[in-house]
């Protein structure tokens, strides 16, 4: 799925959109990347006892030797294992091979060549996830078994420089319809807002109103369109404050009720949302196709006039209005609204067939005796019930003409309005159409 053009999307470029680097070419060319590689081997080796560290060897020399993608692959597979699940030395061998990937990339942009942005903003994701690995993972050894809190000051002080970084990631992956990692990347940022891991240096970058909103946002639509509906509620409320998205986020989010088995949520939400925009067109959508699934005439009815009430103009809301009062019995609204609708539309073929249908069917109830009479009241009746039968004769006439494909729809108003108006010529001809569609 491609990443449709969304207004809001662009304010968010405006605002995060932009690489923030860390390191000059002349700084991390020096001895940082080596201290940093060496404090990790020292920390496992003082930490862990002889058996540990053997176990540890080969994640190790890969972090030494800048293998990161063996190193990521070796730490996430004793990740997997129970027994190392809660190391901290796994994550932060993991977090020293994220930071190789994001430095090769960002001196590549540094000295303006051609970088893999992808690769760049996924390592920075990978830097901030594995520190928070790290960091649950030693607070877990500090509780348990009375371990020292020994990578958070590093991890600190390192990430809270990347941190605007993170906000472009989201942006990023999201626009470039990366929805999965746009999902995570979001997540991350609320959680990195909770979690303990800068508390100790009070250096925690903290998003404002406005980040927050496009985060959630970002978070929403992404779980939306990788159909993790549940997930999409963690931050929907603050997503819903975001107003130029929020007649999208509200759809989205009655789908995701939808999909959830919750029909009820899911038109209370459209319902909610089109009360503010009625002339949102997807919104009516939704639950006129709703209304005809469950034959619920009332509120397609109801829903309709809602939006001709913003909008005098909408054909579509007009026909459904049409249908509705058919099947409601309501004949006298239906001939003032399907003449509204021929106004605007003369040849539309539901406004004609609807007219033409309702005035047969008000012809039909016109209660004339069988047996023939001279009084004037047995001629009343028969000359209304003729009215009713020559108003009808036109509209579904034109709808014959409009829709010669549909006889099943028009054969039968046709054969009542032909007999009883006498018409010799068209009702033979008419005849002759019923008698060879009923012969084998």
């Amino acid at each position: 799925m491609t990443a449709a053009p969304v207004p809001w999307l662009f304010q968010y470029f405006l605002l995060f959109l932009q690489p923030h680097l860390l390191y000059t070419p002349q700084q991390y060319k020096g001895s940082h990347m080596r201290r940093s590689a060496l404090f990790l081997v020292f920390a496992i080796g003082l930490l862990l006892p002889a058996s540990a560290q053997k176990e540890l060897k080969t994640l190790r020399s890969y972090v030494k030797n800048g293998k990161t993608g063996d190193a990521i692959k070796e730490a996430e597979r004793l990740a997997a294992d129970s027994t190392w699940r809660m190391e901290p030395n796994v994550y932060a061998a993991k977090f020293q091979a994220y930071k190789q990937l994001y430095l090769a990339q960002n001196e590549k942009m540094y000295l303006k060549q051609k970088a893999d942005t992808t690769a760049y903003f996924s390592a920075i994701h990978g830097m901030f996830a594995s520190a928070l690995q790290c960091d649950s993972a030693e607070r877990y050894q500090m509780r348990e078994k009375k371990r020292k809190m020994r990578h958070r000051g590093m991890h600190t002080s390192q990430l809270a420089a990347v941190f605007p970084n993170l906000f472009s990631a989201e942006g990023y992956f999201y626009s470039h319809a990366l929805y999965p990692q746009a999902g995570e990347a979001a997540e991350l940022l609320f959680k990195l807002q909770g979690d303990t891991l800068f508390w100790n240096k009070g250096e925690m970058p903290q998003l404002t109103p406005l980040q927050r909103q496009l985060s959630a946002l970002i978070h929403v639509q992404s779980h939306y369109r990788t159909k993790q509906y549940a997930r999409m509620f963690l931050h929907a409320a603050e997503a819903l404050t975001y107003r130029p998205a929020w007649g999208e986020t509200m759809e989205e989010l009655a789908v995701a009720h939808q999909q959830m088995g919750d029909t009820a949520a899911y038109l209370a939400t459209l319902q909610t949302a089109l009360d503010s925009l009625p002339t949102r067109q997807s919104l009516y959508d939704h639950i006129r196709l709703l209304c005809y699934r469950r034959a619920d005439n009332g509120l397609l009815l109801a829903t309709a006039r809602q939006v001709m009430a913003a909008d005098s103009a909408r054909l579509d809301c007009r026909r459904d209005e049409l249908v509705a009062l058919y099947h409601l019995q309501r004949h006298d609204e239906l001939i003032t609204s399907a003449s509204a609708l021929l106004a605007l539309s003369p040849e539309d073929p539901l406004g004609n067939y609807y007219l033409g249908v309702c005035y047969v069917e008000k012809a039909k109830a016109v209660p004339v005796p069988v047996k023939r009479s001279s009084s004037a009241s047995y001629r009343k009746l028969v000359a209304q019930r003729r009215a009713f039968y020559q108003q009808a004769r036109g509209p579904m006439e034109t709808y014959r003409r409009l829709c010669p494909d549909q006889a099943s729809h028009w054969q039968a108003p046709l054969y009542d309005i032909y007999l009883n108006l006498n018409l010799g010529k068209e009702f033979e001809e008419i005849s002759k159409k019923v008698k060879n569609e009923k012969q084998p």
